[in-house]
């Protein structure tokens, strides 16, 4: 019998999913569906596989789309989920989340709205299961928080973008800082992943439930 070959031997790339959540017509966009696979890594419990991607299927029913296109994106996202472990394992740089390379971006409204679903991803895909009680750290909690402010202050200029301008006059300038605040938001899921693992594993209580908003004011 002859082998059959895989349909995706690799992550085929943020242009190749875009184009898949498109056609099968998730709402989930490609940050998003990074965000949630890094966020189900992060937690402690063990998040599986199917629960991350059930997430970034959202409410659509998989047995309603083409069982061949829907087997390409399970792989693909298999894939990003193995080089996203990698990062987290041997502390290299994040498979890229956002569909442009933020270096050489010019659109600040798209970047910093990717961002936004960046952070909501993670916040999300941390959140699909819940941490018993008896883990409790309060580093886990800070970087938790501090994801969520800094994306709250990326969603208070993406809603009111003449307070950025006046903030920061010059296009250059605005991009610059949302550059910065990726760093810092990437950096800081790095740093709630090592400290969660951590706590898990030396037995300390986890308080969890640790939710939070978006859409609410800055904090």
């Amino acid at each position: 019998m002859k082998k059959r070959k895989d349909p995706v031997a690799k992550y085929p790339g943020n242009e190749w999913l875009a184009k898949k959540l498109k056609t099968l017509k998730f709402e989930a966009t490609v940050p998003f569906a990074h965000g949630v696979i890094r966020g189900a890594m992060a937690n402690p419990v063990g998040i599986q596989p199917a629960s991350a991607f059930a997430r970034i299927n959202g409410d659509e029913n998989p047995l309603s789309h083409d069982s061949r296109q829907l087997e390409k994106l399970i792989l693909a996202l298999l894939h990003l989920w193995n080089d996203t472990a990698v990062n987290y394992d041997m502390g290299r740089r994040f498979p890229q989340a956002l569909t442009a390379d933020p270096c050489t971006r010019e659109d600040e409204r798209t970047f910093n709205d990717e961002i936004i679903d960046l952070a909501d991803g993670f916040l999300e895909g941390f959140c699909l299961a819940g941490i018993p009680k008896r883990y409790h750290s309060e580093a886990c909690e800070k970087y938790f928080l501090d994801i969520v402010n800094k994306a709250k202050l990326c969603l208070n200029w993406y809603d009111n973008p003449e307070e950025f301008a006046k903030e920061y006059p010059e296009t250059s300038l605005r991009l610059e800082v949302l550059r910065n605040y990726l760093a810092m938001i990437e950096e800081t899921m790095v740093w709630l992943h090592l400290y969660a693992q951590h706590a898990a594993g030396d037995g300390h209580l986890f308080s969890g439930g640790v939710r939070s908003v978006l859409h609410e004011g800055v904090g």
